[in-house]
């Protein structure tokens, strides 16, 4: 697993998302979307997004019943985001030459890393290809399906090292999401943590 999404990942719900592989620089998606997903996990009930304005900004969250978090990968000024909600505070950081040629196909992770190629099957009107799952570097195992129009995961249960169950769907894809969404503008009563670049 691509160390630098897993750390982008690493509050999420969304673990199977962080899933990557190294690619040219600015791989990021160019389609205009906002995927939104329903989770279900030890923690309880969630919910989380990815998504891209089609110009440089990537946009993941994650929410449950303790945490609210944000982040945006920003390519046009090579900062990586991250705005906790839950807490009201911020940090920023440059990107280094790795998290700039990280790449976003999630399709090409899970088969570097399947123990099964599932085939395809359509799954709530998306065409999508599954696959079994181990990944030795973070002990995740399970089940993904990607949706080979959007390259979003439709459906996944993960199991973690110590048994946790996670399970996400995908609750619908906006092709028109407002540019709200991708706003990395930092609140200004949030607090403003400082990270080494």
């Amino acid at each position: 697993m691509q160390k630098y999404l897993k750390v982008i990942l690493a509050n999420l719900i969304l673990t199977p998302l962080a899933i990557a592989l190294p690619a040219r620089a600015a791989d990021y998606p160019k389609e205009i979307f906002l995927a939104t997903f329903e989770t279900e996990s030890p923690k309880g009930k969630g919910e989380g997004s990815f998504g891209s304005n089609g110009k440089g900004i990537v946009r993941m969250s994650s929410k449950d019943a303790d945490t609210s978090f944000r982040y945006f990968i920003d390519y046009n000024s090579d900062l990586y985001t991250t705005i906790m909600d839950s807490t009201k505070t911020a940090t920023t950081k440059k990107l280094d030459e790795a998290q700039k040629t990280a790449s976003f196909s999630f399709m090409d992770g899970y088969k570097k890393i399947a123990t099964k190629d599932l085939g395809s099957k359509v799954i709530d009107g998306h065409p999508c290809h599954g696959y079994k799952f181990k990944d030795s570097s973070s002990s995740e195992s399970g089940e993904a399906w990607i949706a080979e129009d959007y390259n979003v995961i439709v459906r996944s249960e993960t199991t973690n090292r110590v048994g946790y169950l996670t399970k996400s769907k995908l609750k619908k894809i906006d092709t028109n999401p407002p540019e709200s969404e991708f706003d990395t503008t930092i609140p200004a009563d949030y607090k403003v943590v400082e990270t080494k670049n």
